[in-house]
């Protein structure tokens, strides 16, 4: 199958399946108004804040039963992907979910903006926050979906929600160290090579730090870790055989 046909059908099998997804249409009403709610009961900076810091988790639901549920139901035995046509569309549906976070997350982000610059209460200088927030997506979407080839349904997701909230619990214990990592991170500022594998073991799991102010020079770290795992991903899809009865 040619380059383009093969994407045509990748993409729309992905969105065909976000479609017939609640999860995914509720997450994506959710989101918007709970962002909504913030600048009512709170202010606009709380709010704009808050959309940059949560946006990534918006990829990390788009990647909830990414690929593997197509793998072990049989769903990929398809005249579509004839030989190994089914690698192009498993790998090819990162640029598809990528692309879809992206259109979303512009799309809530510019009139979100667009008011706070009419009113004086954003600038340019909340466009490095929205790209940081964009690349800890694009992260997040690549992690989900090779965990998707291990983890059944949505655990994918769920794994990783559980491990940050694992990773928050041990943040607040370091508060009570007068020297603790959340310190650091406050600071923005990782002294040591211990503390700065600490911080990457941290961004690991939450990538969405990076969208502080103090923490946005470390944002090329994310971008390492991600180009990482789409190598861990397409060595895993290269070396994927169907299981043909």
């Amino acid at each position: 199958m040619p380059d383009r046909p093969r994407w045509q059908v990748t993409s729309r099998l992905t969105w065909l399946r976000l479609r017939r997804s609640p999860a995914a249409w509720a997450a994506a009403a959710a989101f918007p108004a709970f962002i909504l709610f913030l600048w009512i009961k709170d202010s606009y900076g709380m709010a704009l804040r808050s959309f940059l810091f949560l946006l990534p988790h918006v990829f990390l639901f788009l990647s909830q039963d990414m690929a593997g549920d197509e793998v072990r139901e049989g769903r990929l035995e398809n005249v579509l992907f004839l030989g190994d046509g089914f690698k192009g569309h498993l790998f090819g549906k990162n640029a598809v979910l990528v692309l879809t976070g992206a259109v979303y997350g512009f799309g809530l982000f510019i009139p979100l903006w667009s008011i706070g610059l009419a009113t004086h209460r954003s600038g340019w200088g909340d466009l490095p926050g929205l790209a940081a927030a964009l690349l800890a997506g694009v992260y997040y979407v690549l992690l989900g979906g090779f965990l998707s080839y291990y983890l059944k349904g949505g655990s994918n997701v769920l794994a990783l929600i559980v491990v940050q909230a694992a990773a928050f619990m041990g943040l607040l214990f370091s508060a009570g160290h007068r020297t603790g990592f959340l310190d650091l991170l406050g600071a923005g500022h990782f002294p040591s090579f211990v503390a700065k594998l600490e911080f990457l073991a941290f961004a690991a799991v939450l990538p969405n730090v990076v969208v502080a102010g103090r923490l946005r020079p470390y944002a090329p770290w994310i971008a390492g870790l991600a180009a990482l795992v789409l190598f861990i991903q397409w060595i895993k899809v290269r070396r994927l055989e169907l299981k043909r009865p």
